[in-house]
């Protein structure tokens, strides 16, 4: 099994920000107009601080007043900085805290917009005082005044410092004034909006591993590339002068097992320019909260400056023995196996599984109702399995996209042809030598035809079916909830409704999630080659690729939207929160799954 790769960031100085800007704003609360009293009118606890009042900003999820704020930024900056792995997706979220805020800012829900009742003129004399409506803070002047002088009559205490008058806008305009409550969310230092930035900086700088260790998938071409990286070419041929990984005896042929180890084990010193042709068939196993889980090469920031990897190829050496072809070229036939008896052959023999790949294939072939078809509409859809009622599920193997993925051409007619009539068993012959059927496009089609058997069968069971339907029947709940939530719009139940139709869209995606990995971790764990935690992960990228919830979502908004002429419930933005919120959810589902599934809970 592949090595974990130790990826980090400096997430220790990110929590000490986090601390110093707690701290710096949890003191001296009564330098900021906070009493931490009960109100007079409620009676309720208010915050005991300038960093706990923002904390309340926003807070998604309370009933009076749903919005992301503050308060909930700051929960996810907390929740990012715990976090042992920094990726491309946590990258995102930091642009996204950053245009919440700005999308905040100068709005109603600028805390320099907030209007106030309170005193806005005070007669020491008279004791008469005058309420109106500000922007920005309570704690006028007058309202200061009015207090201390309430305090000294009655004998008691009135400790909160005099307010700053910029607090205040007294004509009631917005965008003036400049309370506390903002300068801790938007000011030029030492703010909510300068920390997320100090924070993205340091993730921005991860710390790479001293070797990573990738486990490598690639096409054949990729492999001729490769083999011109004069580090990669030695790493090969240090492992074949390696006597133990031949049998004893004249074979020419090295132990297929021991082969692949030994290539694994090779330290191989890299460059930027050979980074970017590994990293997109590369991942790697990581370890964050205590798990192993598989990631993409490329969601890693800096990936390009590993300086070191060791490479490892799947264990059927389709690939790596095209590698060491494409090394050795015309030294094939004379190579010298280490430690070759007096009399013994010449010639280096590559075994692979491109036979047993293909019995396996048409194995499956004779046993399902399969047709070959191109592309298709979406050319990444490799296999499709449809039902129409209670017919037996069909299954369509697009040869057409998987030879799209695996050889570079336009020629699709061509192509298909040979791939259908060399599973018939027909000889191939092109400029009068037998056609070599590319060994990358045999991996893919057996991955594929595995994969939309485990569909396949599903399809033939009521349980699954029965679970498809009742899925679809919630998504219908979710229609008629965004149709009511439309006609409240402007009302004053504008607000119940969507916080009705918020519930029922949660629901609806943990009913989705479960479905979703019920459905797609069996077909990948079939595929040949797979394992536990790489099928979690593969399940894991096909959601976050393919948003299936927020598709549905997504469509069913704009149908709704056009069929009755109004603006759609939810706009682009609120779409792609509800994306990010989704994926998370998925990551926090699919990882506790793995946990489980290792434990043998699941």
């Amino acid at each position: 099994m592949t090595k974990t790769s130790n990826f980090t960031w400096d997430k220790e100085a990110a929590r000490a920000l986090l601390t110093e800007f707690e701290n710096f704003w949890s003191q001296t609360p009564e330098k900021y107009g906070i009493t931490a009293r009960p109100r007079a009118d409620t009676q309720l606890k208010t915050s005991r601080s300038l960093f706990g009042l923002m904390r309340g900003h926003g807070k998604r999820g309370r009933k009076q007043d749903l919005f992301y704020g503050a308060g909930d930024i700051w929960e996810d900056l907390v929740e990012i900085s715990q976090d042992n792995l920094i990726l491309d997706d946590e990258l995102a979220e930091f642009k996204f805290f950053l245009r919440a805020l700005d999308k905040i800012e100068d709005s109603d829900r600028d805390p320099r917009n907030i209007v106030f009742n309170t005193v806005v003129s005070f007669d020491e004399k008279s004791g008469d005082a005058e309420r109106g409506e500000v922007r920005g803070h309570f704690l006028t002047q007058a309202y200061w005044d009015f207090r201390k002088n309430k305090a000294g009559k009655n004998d008691e205490n009135y400790d909160v410092s005099k307010p700053d008058s910029e607090w205040v806008s007294l004509q009631g305009e917005k965008n003036k004034a400049k309370p506390p409550l903002w300068a801790i969310i938007f000011g030029k230092t030492n703010s909510l909006r300068t920390l997320i930035e100090e924070i993205e900086a340091l993730a921005r700088e991860p710390k790479n591993p001293p070797v990573a260790h990738l486990d490598l998938k690639i096409s054949s071409g990729k492999a001729g590339q490769l083999a011109n990286v004069p580090a990669i070419d030695a790493a090969v041929r240090n492992v074949l002068s390696r006597a133990d990984i031949f049998p004893a005896g004249k074979s020419r042929a090295p132990t297929k097992s021991k082969l692949n180890d030994a290539m694994a084990e090779q330290s191989i010193a890299v460059s930027e320019e050979v980074m970017n042709l590994i990293a997109p068939e590369a991942t790697v196993l990581v370890e964050n909260d205590g798990r192993i889980i598989r990631r993409k090469l490329k969601e890693f920031p800096d990936y390009k400056g590993i300086k070191s990897v060791t490479l490892n190829f799947p264990r059927n050496n389709i690939v790596l023995n095209k590698l060491i072809r494409e090394v050795l070229g015309d030294e094939m036939d004379s190579f010298e196996r280490p430690n070759r008896v007096e009399d013994g052959p010449l010639g280096l023999v590559l075994k692979s599984d491109e036979a047993d790949l293909i019995r396996e294939a048409s194995s499956i072939l004779k046993e399902y109702r399969f047709t070959f078809e191109g592309k298709g509409e979406d050319p990444t859809v490799r296999g499709v399995v449809s039902r129409r009622g209670d017919e037996e599920p069909d299954v369509n193997i697009r040869l057409g996209a998987i030879l799209t993925s695996v050889a570079n051409t336009d020629n699709m007619e061509y192509l298909t042809n040979i791939a259908s009539s060399r599973f018939r068993g027909a000889e191939f012959v092109v400029d009068g030598e037998p056609f070599d059927f590319d060994q990358a496009l045999i991996d893919e089609v057996v991955e594929t035809l595995s994969h939309e058997s485990t569909h396949y069968a599903q399809g033939l069971s009521p349980e699954f079916n029965a679970a498809r339907d009742e899925l679809r029947q919630q998504h219908g709940i979710i229609a008629e909830a965004i149709i009511m939530t439309m006609r409240d719009l402007g009302t004053e139940q504008e607000q119940a409704s969507r916080n009705i139709l918020g519930e029922i869209i949660e629901d609806v995606l943990q009913t989705e999630m479960v479905q979703y990995v019920q459905v797609e971790f069996p077909a990948y764990y079939s595929e040949p080659n797979a394992d536990f935690n790489s099928a979690v992960e593969r399940v894991r990228q096909a959601w976050l690729l393919t948003s299936p919830f927020i598709s549905k979502l997504e469509e069913t908004v704009n149908y709704i939207s056009t069929v009755s002429g109004q603006p759609p419930v939810y706009n682009r933005e609120d779409l792609q929160r509800m994306k990010t919120r989704s994926s998370a959810a998925f990551n926090n589902f699919i990882d506790e799954f793995a946990r489980r599934g290792q434990n043998n809970e699941a």
